[in-house]
């Protein structure tokens, strides 16, 4: 699987967050990620573009695993 540096995305969870109510989903929060930085959401995307499961390509699956854990992880 290549690796990518989501941290150019990783930066711009604490604004994110603070837009969001106070309960909200992973889904809910990477849908206004991927709204507002298009680019680098894009360029995650792109870098997993190549990423197979089951034959299938999967790089929504992929890059959103990872934004999410990332999520959890947050301390906000």
């Amino acid at each position: 699987m290549p690796e990518h540096d989501f941290s150019a995305l990783y930066v711009h969870y604490p604004s994110i967050i603070a837009q969001m109510g106070e309960v909200f989903t992973s889904h809910k929060f990477i849908l206004e990620l991927a709204r507002q930085h298009q680019d680098l959401y894009v360029d995650a995307l792109y870098a997993y573009r190549d990423s197979l499961r089951e034959g299938r390509p999967v790089p929504f699956q992929i890059v959103h695993g990872i934004l999410a854990k990332h999520l959890l992880n947050s301390p906000n």
